[in-house]
């Protein structure tokens, strides 16, 4: 598995992008390993943790946090044709300035055209194997091994979930074996997932803008069905109002300036580009 993906990185070329840690190198032999760049915040599960002494992370910071993931996400998923397979908070890195930044790409898998001998779909690979954190891990991955970008879909729902509570993904308490299942028993609604959120923290401020859209955003990542869930990609623009403050939508048949803005995904800026509209040439939302 640690081969195949490493013929993934190599067939796609070293994944560039200001949300994904620089991969510096591998090797396999004596053991395998993957060498990334020091990331000196720490990771995501560690800071909701408090680990070492740290303050807690404020709102805004989780947040953003969240916002740079699914940014990386969607890049991997839409412009490199890759699936993470191991999203995880663990695997959520914070470079200085508290930038969420995806690392650990050790199981990672193509799902466009033909890596490591397996000749793979635009869509979803069957895989014999399942690999990653089965806390994070999707059903319909478990029992049938079928992998699509819906994975980190998934996986990213439990993120929101862990950032917005900081219970453990597994064994949050001692009545449920993994967060997943909590969510479904216990935050069916914003107003019970209130009662759980991390109380290291002030949410009053913003109970009403930005809890209720996270809250949905996580219910759409975890639906069991996947085809129900939705891409990455299509979450960024509610994830950037969340983090503007801004979390209500606008209004139907209103487009959104991009003027002096970068596309999200590739992070590509056409200052010559003004006016009203909705795509930018690269063809990704501008928000």
């Amino acid at each position: 598995m640690f081969v195949s993906s490493c013929d993934t990185l190599r067939a796609r070329g070293q994944v560039q992008h200001a949300i994904v840690v620089p991969l510096l190198g591998w090797r396999h032999h004596p053991a395998p390993c993957l060498v990334y760049a020091l990331m000196e915040g720490g990771s995501l599960q560690d800071r909701l943790e408090c680990e070492r002494g740290k303050p807690p992370l404020t709102i805004h910071e989780r947040v953003t946090v969240l916002h740079d993931v699914a940014i990386g996400l969607a890049f991997l998923h839409q412009e490199v044709g890759v699936v993470h397979c191991d999203v995880k908070s663990a695997n959520v890195l914070l470079d200085r300035g508290v930038v969420g930044r995806i690392g650990d790409f050790g199981i990672a898998r193509c799902f466009r055209g033909r890596v490591g001998g397996d000749t793979v779909g635009a869509t979803h690979v069957q895989t014999a194997h399942v690999m990653g954190t089965q806390c994070y891990m999707p059903p319909e991955y478990l029992r049938d091994g079928q992998l699509s970008r819906k994975v980190d879909t998934y996986a990213f729902g439990v993120v929101v979930v862990e950032a917005l509570t900081a219970y453990k993904a597994q064994a949050p308490t001692a009545d449920f074996p993994t967060l997943v299942s909590m969510f479904e028993d216990c935050f069916d609604s914003v107003e019970a997932l209130e009662e759980h959120l991390d109380r290291k923290v002030d949410w009053r401020p913003h109970a009403n803008e930005r809890v209720p859209v996270l809250h949905s955003i996580a219910e759409r990542c975890l639906e069991y069905k996947h085809k129900r869930r939705p891409d990455l990609v299509d979450l960024l623009p509610e994830l950037a109002r969340v983090k503007s403050g801004a979390a209500t939508p606008p209004a139907a048949g209103v487009c959104v300036s991009a003027e002096g803005r970068e596309c999200l995904i590739c992070l590509r800026e056409d200052s010559e580009i003004s006016g009203w509209i909705h795509l930018r040439p690269c063809g990704h939302v501008c928000v």
